[in-house]
Parts: structure tokens; sequence; C-alpha cells
């Protein structure tokens, strides 16, 4: 596990999430971005969802 990659990936997730959150509905790019942070938010799960399981709660 690179701990280097899954922090930067959950940095760029909490980034994401951020400029999203000040965004309205009606922003011509929400539809856009969200879309971005749901297909990371899938990815990161994908690649890191057991790890932190394990880590979090002892089980994969």
């Amino acid at each position: 596990m690179n701990i280097g990659k899954l922090d930067s990936d959950l940095r760029e997730l909490a980034e994401k999430r951020t400029v999203l959150s000040g965004l309205g509905y009606e922003h011509v790019d929400y539809e856009r971005m969200e879309e971005q942070l749901q297909d990371l938010d899938d990815e990161f799960q994908a690649n890191y969802g057991e790890f932190i399981e394990e880590a979090f709660f002892g089980y994969s």
C-alpha cells in the first residue's frame, strides 16, 4: 500500500468536495463536477476500500 498515494487521492477528494459544496445547483459546472467527484469516489473505494475497512474496523 502506497500511503503517499492514498493521502494524495484523499486530499484530491476533499478538495473537490469543498469546491462542489461552494457551488449552487444552478451553477453551469455543477453537474459535471458532481459526476467527476462520483467517479473519484468510486475509484477511491475500489483502490482503498478494503484497506480502510481493515484499518478502521478490523475486517476486510
